[in-house]
């Protein structure tokens, strides 16, 4: 009699199923990154979610966007910073927000300097940014709800499996980078690998808090727009328990806005809708704001992986890319 208790009745489920997804609907978080907001609808409670690209294509800055926005969402926050040196991920923070400060400021519309990462971080920008730095201090200060987890001399999902279990009823959101940072024995890397994403997504499950996990991308032969979900390290191993993936690719065609970084996005596993992994974006990441910008090109990979096809009407575009820009 006990087998027959583990089926439940559809007539039986379909009674909780409007009560749960109008409870579902308030826990949404945002990327604020519109492309994905609009193609994906957003992060939801028990999402998996993967972001792949290969080394310099903007993994960390992608997830450091995405931590800012939901903190500043009033969400709290969750970074385990494996990857990093200590430090690194509060002195980007700081340095986005002092070159917001710099653009905002009229008085430096006509410099010729601009901010610039590694010469701030070589402490070369004091004379430009040195001035907005109190006011950065300050409003960092309260950014109470943005925890980070930097690496110890060892960290195994053992480590990650404590961490999850202590932020139960804390964290509406938890950022992994990278994934390929967890220690594993080395004895079989494609079973232990299999065995550190279930654990993953079943607390993930679990405790209903959403994980942005990055990953790195293998490097291949051929030299498509947009990597394929084949190309992440471990393969099916790592993507097969995500609800949603999404690589990065580099543009190189030319853009004349030395300002911006054309950069490829495509949602390349979606377990909700499929059809939506058709769809490709070509972002451009705004070194003023250090941030996406709030318009994309949406358009198709053709030509086995090399071409770019943009959609030029409205018409012609998916009807949820409302902020989809066509033409130059």
């Amino acid at each position: 009699m006990g087998e027959f208790n583990r089926w439940q009745k559809v007539s039986d489920g379909i009674k909780s199923e409007r009560e749960e997804r109008l409870d579902r609907s308030k826990n949404i978080l945002k990327f604020g990154i519109p492309f994905l907001d609009e193609c994906t609808g957003g992060i939801v409670p028990a999402d998996l979610i993967l972001i792949g690209a290969k080394s310099g294509c903007g993994k960390s800055e992608m997830a450091i966007q995405i931590a800012l926005s939901n903190a500043a969402a009033g969400k709290r926050v969750y970074v385990f910073a494996l990857e990093s040196d200590k430090n690194e991920v509060p002195s980007r923070i700081k340095f986005k927000k002092l070159a917001q400060c710099f653009h905002d400021d009229p008085n430096n519309r006509y410099s010729i300097e601009r901010p610039d990462y590694l010469d701030w971080f070589l402490n070369k920008q004091e004379h430009l940014l040195g001035k907005y730095e109190d006011f950065v201090d300050a409003q960092i200060a309260e950014m109470t709800n943005l925890d980070i987890r930097y690496r110890e001399e060892s960290f195994g999902i053992e480590e990650y499996q404590k961490d999850v279990i202590g932020l139960k009823g804390r964290a509406d959101l938890i950022i992994l980078d990278h994934l390929h940072y967890i220690d594993t024995n080395g004895e079989n890397d494609n079973l232990e690998m299999t065995n550190m994403m279930k654990i993953i997504r079943d607390l993930t499950i679990e405790y209903r808090i959403p994980v942005i996990a990055i990953a790195h991308l293998r490097k291949g032969n051929s030299d498509p727009i947009l990597p394929s979900l084949e190309d992440f390290h471990g393969s099916s191993n790592v993507f097969r328990q995500v609800t949603k993936a999404i690589i990065l690719g580099p543009c190189k065609d030319e853009n004349k806005d030395r300002s911006k970084i054309l950069t490829y996005i495509g949602v390349t596993k979606f377990r909700l809708s499929g059809g939506r992994t058709r769809d490709v974006a070509r972002c451009a990441f705004d070194m003023k704001t250090n941030s996406y910008s709030d318009r994309y090109h949406v358009g198709t990979i053709i030509n086995n992986g090399k071409e770019f096809k943009q959609v030029l009407t409205k018409a012609d575009a998916p009807y949820w890319a409302k902020s989809a820009a066509f033409g130059e």
